[in-house]
């Protein structure tokens, strides 16, 4: 089977969950993917701080430069939020020839136009359904399967923190700031809170 090599940045609640499905689950991944999704890298701020996922040896790196230099990865999870320094990463990534997958709302948001642009210039792709709807395959139902008609809006929650917000504040009567200091404390809502928007 075809092997493609992947590198994560970040592996912050979701990096790690995201290298935990690659090391753990590579099997069932390779039959769903149709290929081998082999973890070559991770990139770190702080190669000393605990971490809630076991990595193979050589794999653990603070150098985004290796991952850059690397021509044998060709994807990369992009998985930190905020907006910088992870859009100066994406665009570095994709000029030297990368796809990106990434969950970063809040770039996406702010930058997509340009991100996009640049990605399509460089022939790179940028894939985002991890960013939209807690997860659900909607932007790819949206864009293939239902090319043909004209969506003018979606209405709904549409976002895996503001449902966990919604959902603690209606099932256990939490207050907003509480569940938000929360769901920041579980990794689920970005620590800016301007960002969070419900």
């Amino acid at each position: 089977m075809e092997k493609t090599n992947v590198a994560i940045v970040g592996l912050g609640t979701v990096g790690s969950g995201v290298a935990r499905l690659l090391l753990d689950h590579g099997d069932r991944t390779a039959r769903h993917a149709g290929r081998t999704m082999w973890l070559k890298k991770a990139v770190v701020r702080d190669l000393s701080r605990p971490r809630d996922v076991e990595l193979p040896e050589g794999v653990l790196t603070d150098s985004l430069q290796e991952v850059i230099d690397d021509s044998d990865i060709t994807v990369v999870a992009q998985l930190i939020g905020g907006l910088e320094p992870a859009r100066t990463i994406m665009l570095s990534l994709l000029e030297s020839g990368k796809d990106i997958v990434t969950a970063n709302k809040a770039l996406l948001a702010e930058h997509g136009p340009e991100l996009f642009t640049r990605a399509r210039e460089l022939g790179r792709s940028i894939a985002f359904e991890a960013a939209v709807a807690g997860g659900i395959p909607i932007i790819a139902n949206i864009s293939q399967c239902l090319s043909a008609n004209q969506i003018r809006s979606l209405e709904g929650i549409l976002n895996g923190t503001s449902n966990f917000i919604v959902t603690q504040m209606d099932e256990n009567g939490a207050s907003y700031d509480d569940v938000v200091l929360e769901a920041q404390r579980l990794g689920y809502a970005e620590s800016d809170l301007s960002l969070i928007h419900i």
